[in-house]
């Protein structure tokens, strides 16, 4: 992922990788596609920590 400072996010990065939020789905929807980070090979899609940041504090 892209370096994400830490001032910016409610929780430190290690603490979201940690509880596994990045951690996707195989199935993507197009309510979920401003949320995807990248497509692993097999398929599955990852989450941007940042967007699911920004998108808790709403």
């Amino acid at each position: 992922m892209a370096t994400i400072e830490a001032a910016d996010l409610l929780l430190p990065l290690e603490v979201y990788l940690a509880a596994g939020i990045h951690i996707g789905t195989h199935v993507k929807t197009n309510d979920m596609r401003p949320f995807i980070y990248r497509v692993r090979p097999d398929g599955l899609y990852v989450l941007d920590v940042r967007k699911t940041d920004e998108r808790i504090r709403v």
